[in-house]
């Protein structure tokens, strides 16, 4: 009975997304990884910011930011940093300097908001806080 409800359930979500005319595109910008991972597009200028919502826009039809970054700015209000974490202290560091300098979410609502874009800050529920000795992930 649960697996019919479910997939009555799915099938009058796909027929109503399939239905509508202008659909709305979501994007996830993970900005916490972009920031820490070389494997990650930089989004950590007004450039960059630009360039990744024009290819979201132009590319990918995309009318909706998820932004991540709004997390590491709730971070840096309410968190400690710990030197005792080098790894974790260095990139604390930089963090802080590019939301003083750089203000990236203020760049992020301006760009999407110019295209036309929906923006909504995220953050994860598992990422606040750790022990002095946590060690780095990898």
């Amino acid at each position: 009975m649960t697996r019919l409800f479910l997939l009555a359930f799915l099938s009058a979500i796909s027929l109503a997304s399939s239905t509508a005319a202008d659909p709305i595109l979501d994007v996830y910008v993970s900005t916490g990884d972009n920031h820490y991972l070389g494997s990650s597009l930089p989004i950590d200028s007004p450039a960059s910011i630009s360039s990744t919502f024009d290819l979201f826009q132009k590319v990918n039809h995309a009318r909706r930011i998820y932004w991540r970054g709004l997390e590491a700015s709730c971070w840096l209000a309410t968190m400690e940093a710990r030197p005792e974490n080098p790894r974790y202290y260095s990139f604390w560091e930089w963090l802080t300097w590019l939301y003083q300098h750089e203000k990236p979410d203020h760049v992020a609502v301006k760009a999407a908001h110019d295209r036309g874009m929906e923006i909504w800050g995220m953050g994860s529920l598992w990422d606040w806080g750790s022990a002095a000795d946590t060690p780095g992930f990898g």
